[in-house]
């Protein structure tokens, strides 16, 4: 890190610069509240006059509160929001991976199922931020991060229009916002966006997936714009033929240019890409919807005036006629309007109309006029400066001669004066009878011209249509090469697969053994384990009296319920001692706590079956994605703290006993399961205990991903993976420590109760994070 950089802003700790751009820096942090990396981006206010550095506070501000709005797997936290001296900065989820762009920029492709998955997850947020009432107005590869499982993030909000009625937007209806070749039409010319512009930017990227290149492309950013407006793309599947005419028709409707002919939402789009990835159709009925929102005001004069202005430059010096009706369509009362009428006129052949209080001289002396010469620079978003200058007709208009004086009495000049008169007539004859002659002659010669060119022209027909039959046999002759050499790889290919496919079966077959050996060995170790839980277990149990309902006992209510064990009542100190390794300040102070009554805690993590039971009768709204690692009896997660209250409430409707979540004191009490050290096997952790992420060289495979429930031995109140493979949602508020917290094993209700307690870690987290008494939110 340079020594001009800041050491730490705010509680955080500065590590390393992540990236720089105009305004400012974008770093990676270390929060020791919560032990845990962010990403800080920041802005050096010093840099901008006072207008510009309030406007970018006002964005970082505005993200933020869009981005705390908004709580789902594919978009990026934000955290908090501060100011230091003169930074501002925003601190969010620390993303590991790659954005989006950096992919397409070094032509790393994509398969097709891989490139649909991506683009439904953005689709997800998407609709996600939309329902919630926020339009991101710049979609586009460098704002989509894939983490290390190529899981998509869609980040940066900062242009982002939050529909609140009570609230004073950043940019109003008429500004053009975003990136210029990602922009919907409506975006380019300044009318109000809404959801199906977001959609609009998603079927670019869409583009870029299947083709690898840009639907619009140009010379500078008002060509691509013009484009955008005007052109039709080329169909993906004339690309790449590969790709099938359903994901032309998913492409065409998500690229419309007027907003009613899109997909009315994110959601659409996404439903129509898993259509055709199945090889169905995504034809469904075209239904015009009123956008979410509350219409903007009308467009303010000044962007309408640069959008005019751009316009105007790119097509005054064309001679194509379609150019021109554009303009007075987009701007039928522009400030060029007239100017397009007239060239309009002049390239359709129509005489022009003078301008008013323009003097017209005889045709043969006068002076071309010279319109306004307009300079415009295409600068998107700011200002365009306009400069004018012109010039009038001038002519001169020459007297008529006046009359031949004569001298009345003068008969002897008179005379001579008609004779030579009668000269000059015959003369005059003479030279008009050649000039027939040689009218004619010319004439004569113009048609032997025209007869030799006719000729000429019928000679050259023949030979281009020679040549045309000729290249035809040639084309014809390259493609049966072509066709041949096709056949022939088709045929190495398929035997190379068969070849490649039985030696896939042989080392599947080893694999297959190895596991059999490995899983008996871990069987054996496992029940090694359980026999020392049970032993534990029972030893526990004899100290404890024995409640109503026997401790240790298991039971379901249903068959989809989650199989559940009896705990019995007890006593222990919960959070951590001041000696405990990696211990945090928010795990004390210790306290006592008694738990009087016996309940049932489920013997294992809610598995993807158990809640998909849930979603199909219609218990729960939300139906997570597996992100490719498998369902079954995985355990479930992506989901929010509201949607596992969903979940127990059901449970409760649908067997009519009380289902709850756990408080932070209850699931203490079983992970330790009468232990005190730091997990409820020792003070240390193996792979062969638990599903987390180590350093180091342990003896065992790390597993990378979440595993099936029940994979690690159980604790010794008969309870699994309370430590590692996914975190667990309780029923408390946010503290940031335990004092005056109850002792009674109750739910603490009161704190930061817009953050909920997470306990117990994750196949993605270190060993920190695992241990009996940590804590999250």
């Amino acid at each position: 890190m340079a020594a001009s950089e800041p050491k730490s802003l705010g509680r955080y700790r500065i590590e390393r610069v992540l990236g720089r751009g105009a305004m400012g820096v974008v770093y990676e942090g270390f929060d020791p509240r919560l032990g845990r990396r962010v990403a800080i981006k920041t802005i050096l206010k010093s840099h901008l006059d006072d207008h510009t550095a309030r406007d970018y506070s006002a964005r970082f501000e505005r993200e933020a509160q869009a981005l705390g709005r908004l709580t789902h797997p594919h978009i990026v936290q934000v955290h908090d929001f501060g100011e230091e001296g003169d930074v501002a900065y925003l601190v969010m989820e620390f993303v590991k991976g790659r954005d989006l762009k950096s992919f397409f920029d070094k032509n790393e492709r994509f398969d097709l199922r891989e490139a649909v998955r991506v683009m439904c997850e953005l689709c997800d947020a998407l609709d996600f931020a939309h329902r919630g009432g926020i339009i991101h107005r710049d979609v586009k590869p460098g704002n989509v991060m894939l983490d290390p499982e190529m899981r998509a993030k869609l980040t940066d909000f900062g242009v982002a229009r939050v529909q609140d009625p009570g609230a004073s937007p950043m940019t109003q209806a008429g500004t053009m916002v975003g990136t210029p070749a990602y922009m919907s039409p409506e975006q380019i010319t300044g009318r109000p966006a809404d959801a199906r512009s977001d959609v609009f930017s998603a079927g670019i990227i869409l583009y870029q997936f299947l083709t690898g290149e840009m639907p619009f492309t140009g010379a500078g950013a008002w060509t691509i714009a013009k484009k955008i407006m005007q052109d039709e793309p080329a169909l993906p599947s004339m690309i790449d033929t590969a790709i099938s005419p359903l994901f032309d028709a998913v492409v065409a409707r998500a690229l419309a240019k007027q907003p009613e002919q899109r997909y009315q939402s994110a959601r659409l789009l996404g439903a129509a890409l898993r259509q055709a990835l199945e090889g169905k159709s995504a034809d469904e009925a075209a239904t015009v919807v009123q956008a979410p929102g509350k219409p903007r005001a009308a467009a303010a004069a000044t962007s309408v005036h640069d959008a005019d202005v751009e316009f105007w430059r790119s097509i005054k010096d064309g001679a194509e006629a379609r150019g021109f009706e554009l303009y007075l369509e987009q701007f039928p009362n522009g400030i060029y309007a007239k100017l397009a009428q007239h060239k309009l006129s002049s390239l359709r052949g129509a005489p022009q109309a003078a301008e008013p209080g323009e003097k017209v001289p005889p045709s043969h002396e006068r002076t071309a006029k010279r319109r306004p010469a307009l300079v415009a620079p295409l600068l998107i978003g700011v200002a365009v400066v306009v400069l004018g200058a012109g010039a009038w007709f001038a002519w001169k208009q020459t007297p008529p001669d006046g009359p031949i004086a004569k001298t009345a009495g003068d008969a002897g000049k008179a005379v001579a004066e008609e004779r030579a008169a009668a000269g000059k007539l015959a003369a005059a004859k003479a030279a008009d009878e050649k000039a027939q002659a040689e009218k004619a002659a010319a004439e004569q010669a113009a048609a032997e011209k025209a007869a030799k060119e006719k000729q000429l022209s019928e000679k050259q027909a023949a030979e281009k249509a020679a040549q045309e039959k000729a290249e035809a046999a040639r084309f014809a002759a390259v493609k049966a090469v072509a066709e041949k050499q096709l056949a022939d790889r088709a045929a190495a290919e398929k035997k190379a697969s068969e070849k490649a496919r039985l030696v896939k079966v042989a080392e599947e077959k080893a694999a297959e053994e190895a596991n059999a050996r490995a899983a008996a060995e871990k069987a054996a170790e496992q029940a090694r384990l359980a026999k020392v839980a049970e032993e534990k277990l029972a030893s526990i149990q004899s100290a404890v009296p024995a409640p109503a309902a026997r401790p240790g006992r298991s039971f379901r209510d249903c068959d989809v319920c989650p199989e559940m064990v009896m705990i019995p009542a007890g006593s222990f100190t919960m959070g951590s001692p001041d000696s405990e390794p990696m211990r945090a300040f928010y795990e004390g102070p210790q306290h006592q706590v008694t738990i009087s009554r016996s309940f049932a805690a489920g013997r294992y993590e809610v598995t993807f079956d158990e809640w998909d039971a849930c979603v199909r009768e219609g218990g729960c709204s939300h139906n997570p994605s597996d992100a490719g690692g498998g369902r079954g009896r995985r355990p479930v997660f992506q989901v929010s703290w509201n949607d596992a209250k969903e979940y127990v409430a059901w449970l409760s409707r649908k067997t009519g006993k009380t289902y709850r979540l756990l408080s932070e004191a209850e699931w203490e009490y079983v992970a330790r399961a009468g232990t005190t050290t730091a997990f409820s096997f020792g003070a240390s952790v193996s792979p062969q205990q638990a599903n987390y992420s180590y350093a180091g060289s342990p003896t065992g495979a790390k597993q990378g991903k979440k595993v099936a429930v029940g994979s690690y031995a159980p604790n010794a109140f008969g309870l699994y993976d309370l430590h590692g493979n996914v975190r667990e949602w309780v029923e408390d508020c946010w503290n940031e420590d335990y004092t005056g917290a109850p002792g009674d094993g109750s739910a603490r209700t009161s704190g930061n109760c817009g953050r909920r307690v997470l306990r117990g870690g994750s196949w993605n987290d270190d060993p920190r994070s695992l241990r009996s008494a940590s804590r999250a939110n």
